[in-house]
């Protein structure tokens, strides 16, 4: 739900001609929309959501999950797509 406001947030901030920040930050993003005389009050707190964004969606070494596919398509018989 996070990211998804976070799109519509920035999604909003283009329309209006500005280029949004990289950020996961809700609370920003709505300040941003303010300064473009936009009345977030009624948006104020989606801005909690901010506690559940990806912080490491633009890493470029994240953590690897372990995961073994050839061992799990051999437990299960087939691959699933």
């Amino acid at each position: 739900m996070q990211q998804a406001v976070e799109k519509a947030l920035k999604a909003w901030l283009v329309h209006l001609g500005e280029i949004p920040p990289l950020t996961h930050d809700l609370n920003r993003l709505l300040r941003l929309l303010e300064r473009h005389q936009v009345d977030s009050k009624a948006l104020q707190p989606l801005g909690q959501l901010t506690l559940y964004a990806v912080q490491f969606r633009y890493d470029f070494d994240p953590q690897p999950l372990g995961l073994d596919r050839e061992a799990s398509v051999a437990h299960n018989g087939t691959a699933s797509e």
